[in-house]
């Protein structure tokens, strides 16, 4: 059960993180959704090919004001606002570290 409208902005922030990291990295952006059904929830996973984030700073990144980016270039709203939108549809945005090491963010939403 999701919104378009907030969908829509959850995964716009998602990607424009993607294409910024990998612009200042010089790497070809590439994204990778999959979908996961469980018996009353649906999640949606998504990772991209960047460089992703320090193991330590993954606990403050849906922080509000949390940033990485160099001054300027980011609020460090896009993932707080990201979160707090699954949140309103009853769902959560979560990342974490697959086994490949690669940061994987997690949109769980119910099923209708």
């Amino acid at each position: 059960m999701a919104e378009p409208t907030r969908l829509e902005r959850i995964f716009s922030n998602l990607i424009s993180n993607s294409v910024q990291a990998c612009t200042e990295h010089k790497i070809l952006p590439k994204i990778r959704i999959a979908i996961q059904a469980q018996h009353d929830t649906i999640t949606i996973c998504y990772q991209d090919n960047g460089p992703g984030i320090e193991k330590s700073k993954l606990t403050h990144i849906f922080e509000p004001f949390f940033t990485t980016k160099p001054i300027g270039k980011g609020l460090g709203l896009g993932l707080a606002i990201s979160a707090n939108l699954a949140k309103d549809m009853n769902g959560t945005l979560t990342a974490n570290y697959n086994g490949d090491s690669q940061l994987v963010f997690h949109l769980t939403l119910l099923k209708a």
